[in-house]
């Protein structure tokens, strides 16, 4: 009997145990209770403000990656943010709020002509008026790049033009029309 008293026992202190420790996480939840009141309302956080996408950086799938970034800084301006490795597979270059990525791949992404029939662009970069996607196109075409096509009116209003890099990645350049 005094088995199954101890055993008894154990069991109670063991759901009292349970019990307290269910309290200690609901008192923690939702604050204490108090006697001939209703639970203390959780206190709701400040919304915060919705989170803004302030910059975009395309990726551009390169066979030399050396070669790449000399093409971009050399012909288009660009500046190093960084590479990394040793010898380099993945960097940044930048020209003021434009970013894109360079990584090194071992083979071609596109099989044949489909990236120029189908005018499969790698990135795309806007200005904000006419007149400096003009001055960008002659900047370029003074640097020797290879267009496709040069620059160009849209049926939508829009001026363009298309860069292809060294490892025939289309790259367009778009701004307002006139």
């Amino acid at each position: 009997m005094a088995g199954a008293e101890s055993k008894s026992l154990s069991d109670a202190r063991q759901r009292s145990l349970s019990h307290a420790c269910q309290r200690k996480a609901c008192t923690a939840r939702i604050g204490p209770q108090r006697h001939g009141s209703s639970a203390t309302p959780v206190s709701e956080k400040p919304a915060l403000p919705k989170p803004v996408l302030s910059a975009t950086a395309a990726v551009i799938y390169v066979t030399d990656f050396q070669r790449a970034r000399d093409f971009y800084v050399s012909k288009l301006g660009f500046s190093v943010e960084f590479a990394y490795g040793d010898p380099p597979f993945y960097g940044l270059v930048k020209r003021d709020r434009a970013r894109l990525c360079l990584r090194l791949v071992c083979e071609a992404v596109f099989v044949g002509d489909i990236r120029e029939r189908e005018q499969l662009l790698s990135a795309d970069f806007v200005v904000d008026t006419a007149a400096e996607i003009k001055e960008l196109f002659r900047e370029f075409h003074s640097s020797g790049v290879d267009f496709f096509p040069k620059l160009k009116t849209e049926p939508w209003g829009a001026r363009n033009f298309i860069v292809r890099d060294p490892d025939g990645n289309l790259v367009l350049f778009a701004g307002p029309g006139d």
